[in-house]
């Protein structure tokens, strides 16, 4: 049975509480943010609470530093493509809990790794959040939207980056109009396969059913992503407000 809490428990807490707020009340900046400019230089190297975790310019630059390393994060990922809003979640590790996530998340973390990544499911449950997720575990990565890759399909250079970079994010692909689909059909299953074939991750979303995917993109491209890949077939409701 655990111990009753005492009236002397109370006035030992009382009185170390007491002694911490007369330490801090003792120094310029009294342990307050808001008064850290008070305290100089010259007095913080004799301060006796430098060291402490509660000393006020610590607190001040270890904010100042995780400010700074969500910035670079966020800096980062807006130059591999990803999204600005999505870029700005993710450099805020504003995580919400999803299928997507884990699956996401237990791809990157077999052994041995399969060369692709297909997050297949309906809108707004976190497939985009957890492919760019792995943006941020993965170096040297490339995140497209497959709208933008269909508008760049003819572009020589465009898809010799996108057959070149480490780790390949296709987002939402599916969504393109339908307007010369067997040019961008053969554009998708050639850049795909030869990644395939050089064992170069990728990740794919879709809101495309395996059925329909299949239907438009190919049985060879279905069949190697299913033989050299991962397919997660997600589920549930979407996580978008409203």
């Amino acid at each position: 049975m655990k111990p009753a809490f005492t009236r002397e428990d109370a006035e030992y807490l009382r009185a170390l509480a007491e002694k911490i707020v007369a330490k801090f009340q003792a120094v310029p900046c009294r342990g307050e943010i808001a008064k850290v400019a008070e305290c100089t230089s010259e007095y913080e190297q004799s301060c006796e609470l430098r060291e402490d975790h509660g000393c006020a310019k610590n607190l001040v630059r270890w904010d100042e530093s995780r400010r700074q390393e969500v910035l670079s994060v966020r800096e980062r990922l807006n130059r591999l493509g990803v999204p600005r809003p999505l870029a700005e979640q993710l450099g805020d590790r504003n995580y919400r809990p999803s299928e997507a996530l884990d699956s996401a998340i237990d791809w990157f973390q077999s052994k041995p790794r399969p060369s692709l990544l297909l997050l297949m499911g309906g809108t707004g449950i976190g497939k985009t959040f957890a492919a760019g997720h792995l943006l941020t575990l993965i170096p040297n990565g490339q995140m497209i939207h497959a709208f933008e890759f269909y508008q760049q399909r003819r572009s020589e250079e465009s898809f010799l980056a996108l057959q070149s970079a480490s780790f390949l994010v296709l987002d939402d692909l599916g969504c393109e109009p339908p307007d010369g689909f067997e040019e961008w059909r053969r554009t998708v299953a050639t850049l795909l396969g030869q990644r395939l074939d050089m064992r170069m991750e990728s990740c794919i979303t879709t809101n495309l059913s395996a059925k329909e995917f299949r239907d438009r993109y190919g049985d060879r491209l279905a069949d190697r992503i299913r033989a050299y890949g991962k397919v997660a077939l997600l589920t549930g409701k979407s996580l978008r407000k409203g």
